[in-house]
């Protein structure tokens, strides 16, 4: 109450009257239904216009409530802690499926994160990296339509104008793109071809991959930054076309690889935005003919056969397709009989050891084969594996670049007995300085083991620039003898090796020394 200058009394109330509250309520509720209409208009608008959008949308869609039903599982009280690993590996076996079809749909990106943390370990639990682990071969091929969509945009003319003859089925399909066979003033070229809007679909991948890595594992924030850079340089199809050249004019002038491997030369002509061209070589995939040998010997070869020998080694029973899907069932006798005695010898040898007596052990049989006129002898095969690995050793030590994505799909046997070597989308280069480093640390890796060399072996690893959380000089000196050396029965008896990768965390290294270790462990699934 107050009084006015004319003395009048004036009466106010400083509390909303019933009507005037009721009326605010419908303005907030109407201004809130009018910014969610719009809000969800505009959302409809731009994932229409921009499929990147419309991807990111699915996303979250998809991969939101999972990451809820994560955080409520781990906020439960009073469980366990059994009971609690027991209900995340549930959540793994329900989720790890769903995550996989989902990130096979969407290609892009998300397959080129799912490739590597497929093999990297602790990552993401064993059961997403099974799963993931399919993507390293079976990537769905992107539609006809939208292929030849980029072929005449960035071509400049109609397919049939351009190309005698094309075949619609891709010979491969990758995280970024596919290739296509075609004719080409009457030669057979390949065309890799990146998926319709992959630069735009690329940047809102990774957003939403990066936001999804930091609510889950913020420390691996930097590694998500690593591929992506990678991935940005995978698709430059011009810079591609260089490392080609530039590959291919290495092992062609060298006397000891040009007769036992090939890569392709680019076709100048079809170098156009999305698109690259070059010369077609002919031949299997090198990793289907070995698993040919393999199943001609009765075996079951598995999607790595290293890595099924390396995990007999770490658990009860030697891993195989069939057991997958025998759990719960009595296996018989002999096979539990077997099984162990192929985890005791495999202790006993080591990996390494374990596969150069079931090599020779192919090799008899394959001799016996041949002698009934039924197959020949794996020597072709050693060949062209002993080529493989050294020609990569000749990249990474005397040419300007190496490939650093020797994928089993990236491998070609070729009718000559050469090996084809395709997709330089993934090259580095050492640092001339790094260079002698790491050629020094591969130099004490063939030392005997001894406190010294380890301790000169750690030394090597920090002057390439190497740093980790606790520079434990033990986790820098079992690190590399892990990913280059022949992997020894020692190393996986009571989980060993995983408790020496637990002692430290890496947080800087060369990228060209990362490659180099990825081009490793890819040569060991051969």
């Amino acid at each position: 109450r107050g009084l006015g200058a004319s003395g009048a009394t004036l009466t106010t109330s400083c509390v909303p009257t019933a009507w005037t509250a009721a009326r605010v309520t419908a303005w907030v509720a109407g201004i809130c239904a009018l910014g969610a209409l719009g809000g969800a208009g505009a959302g409809a608008v731009l994932c229409a216009t921009r499929p990147s959008c419309a991807r990111t949308f699915r996303f979250w869609r998809h991969m939101g409530p999972i990451l809820l039903h994560y955080w409520f599982a781990g906020k439960r009280k009073g469980e366990s802690e059994a009971a609690a690993e027991e209900r995340l590996k549930q959540l793994h076996q329900i989720y790890a499926p769903v995550a996989g079809h989902l990130i096979g749909e969407l290609r892009g990106v998300f397959v080129k994160v799912a490739q590597v943390v497929s093999i990297a370990p602790g990552f993401v639990p064993e059961e997403y990296q099974r799963e993931f682990r399919k993507l390293q071969d079976s990537v769905p091929p992107a539609r006809w339509e939208d292929v030849r969509r980029v072929l005449e945009t960035d071509l400049g003319a109609p397919l049939d104008h351009l190309f005698e003859e094309m075949q619609r089925e891709p010979l491969g399909a990758a995280s970024l793109g596919q290739a296509h066979l075609a004719k080409w003033r009457g030669r057979r070229v390949v065309l890799k071809v990146q998926f319709l809007d992959s630069r735009a679909n690329l940047r809102a991948d990774f957003n939403s991959m990066l936001a999804f890595v930091r609510l889950t594992k913020p420390k691996e924030v930097p590694m998500i930054h690593r591929i992506r850079e990678q991935a940005e340089r995978e698709v430059d199809y011009v810079q591609e076309a260089r490392h080609l050249r530039s590959l291919h004019e290495a092992i062609a002038s060298s006397p000891e690889f040009r007769g036992r491997v090939a890569v392709p030369s680019p076709v100048q002509e079809l170098i156009r935005g999305r698109v690259l061209g070059m010369e077609y070589l002919p031949g299997p995939r090198l990793d289907n003919v070995l698993k040919e040998r393999l199943v001609l010997l009765g075996m079951d070869p598995g999607p790595n056969p290293v890595m099924a020998v390396i995990g007999s080694l770490t658990t009860e029973d030697p891993p195989t397709p069939a057991s997958q899907d025998m759990v719960g069932l009595e296996r018989p006798r002999w096979q539990r009989i077997s099984g162990a005695a192929f985890q005791l010898i495999g202790a006993l040898l080591g990996p390494d050891r374990l596969l150069s007596v079931l090599r020779a052990a192919s090799e008899a049989r394959l001799r016996c084969r041949r002698r009934a006129g039924r197959e020949g002898s794996t020597h072709q095969l050693r060949v062209a594996l002993q080529a493989l690995l050294e020609v990569h050793g000749f990249q990474i030590f005397s040419c300007p670049l190496f490939n650093a994505d020797p994928h089993p799909g990236n491998i070609l046997a070729l009718p000559d007995g050469r090996v084809g070597l395709i997709d330089m989308g993934q090259c580095s280069s050492f640092d001339p300085a790094i260079k002698i480093h790491f050629a020094r640390l591969l130099s004490l890796l063939l030392e005997p083991c001894s406190p010294e060399v380890d301790v000169r072996v750690a030394e090597t690893m920090l002057n390439m620039g190497v740093r980790t959380e606790k520079t434990d000089r033990e986790f820098l000196a079992f690190l590399p003898r892990l990913v280059l050396c022949k992997l020894k029965g020692e190393w996986f008896k009571d989980d060993y090796w995983k408790v020496m990768l637990k002692r430290d965390r890496i947080v800087e290294q060369p990228v060209a020394l990362v490659m180099s270790f990825r081009v490793a462990n890819l040569l060991r699934g051969f």
